[in-house]
């Protein structure tokens, strides 16, 4: 599939594909009333000149321990200073799918300061462990501690920094190593039946099929979305039952993935249609509104 059939193929989801627009939108609506307005003395009030810059502005205007005010205040940071981050038109697109998922091991590449992992984290299934993967140590350390701030429990995200390529192949070591601490301190008491079953099936897939990931979001170098998934697949990381979720696969796209995605019969994917999230005003040639997805793939096959 290419990136031009890809943005055809949005026009056709069907509601359960788009999984849920009509509240994907008002979940939207909903984050938009929280933004103020422009204020133009906030450029003197917070500078941003490097990533540190923005940990002031959040502990100065969202809740210690409440995620969802961490989110909308990189949300309103955003409107100022354009972040990369998923923003909250495919944050909720993104949630929905999570929860579908239900990840009790998730692997994120491109962590930027957070904003995704925060989302996730708050979707993991008990006891569920998130890696990050981030290139950039400024954007790692800021991360952490603003996953700190928005409450999430210590040693439930990994935040490593490298690059995906030099990363990836001591991921199974991490995984061991996350699981034995899982399994040191279970917490079965805060589980319904049904996650208890869903998290042994998900430890049956493990077992059978090695070490794996039930949930992977790329979010990084674009032209790497497809070397590093075909990497994950071959440590065995990436595998029956994992979903794989990919941001900007149509603007400004992924060389060779969707197609790859598509020709494998490996996967069974649907695109989440949004508005790319990043926008560049300051770009005499820029198009704003334009038109992006994010896929979310099932993997079906080991293939190997």
């Amino acid at each position: 599939m290419s990136q031009a059939a890809a943005l055809e193929l949005l026009t056709a989801l069907s509601p359960e594909e788009a999984y849920s627009a009509t509240a994907a939108a008002a979940a939207v609506a909903a984050a938009a009333a929280e933004v103020p307005a422009k204020d133009p003395t906030f450029y003197a009030r917070w500078p941003y000149a490097t990533p540190a810059d923005i940990i002031p502005y959040i502990e100065a205007e969202a809740v210690r321990g409440d995620a969802q005010s961490v989110l909308d205040a990189m949300d309103a940071f955003s409107l100022y200073y354009p972040q990369y981050k998923i923003g909250p038109e495919k944050g909720a697109l993104f949630e929905q799918a999570l929860q579908q998922a239900q990840p009790s091991l998730a692997l994120e590449l491109g962590t930027f300061l957070g904003y995704s992992a925060i989302r996730t984290a708050r979707n993991l299934a008990p006891n569920g462990r998130l890696i990050c993967v981030e290139a950039n140590p400024d954007n790692a350390a800021v991360a952490r501690q603003l996953l700190q701030f928005a409450g999430v429990p210590e040693g439930q995200v990994l935040v490593v920094e490298g690059l995906a390529k030099q990363v990836i192949p001591g991921l199974p070591i991490m995984l061991q190593q996350l699981l034995q601490g899982a399994a040191q301190q279970p917490d079965l008491d805060v589980q319904t039946d049904a996650q208890q079953q869903q998290q042994q099936q998900q430890q049956q897939r493990r077992h059978r099929q090695g070490l794996g990931f039930d949930e992977v979001f790329l979010d990084h170098s674009k032209n790497d979305y497809l070397p590093d998934l075909q990497r994950l697949e071959q440590l065995g990381l990436v595998g029956p039952g994992s979903t794989v979720l990919a941001d900007n696969v149509v603007y400004p796209g992924a060389p060779g993935f969707l197609e790859y995605l598509d020709s494998s019969g490996r996967y069974k994917t649907q695109l989440l249609r949004a508005k790319y999230e990043y926008e560049q005003a300051w770009n005499p040639n820029w198009e704003p509104n334009k038109e992006d997805a994010m896929s979310v793939s099932v993997c079906l096959d080991a293939g190997l």
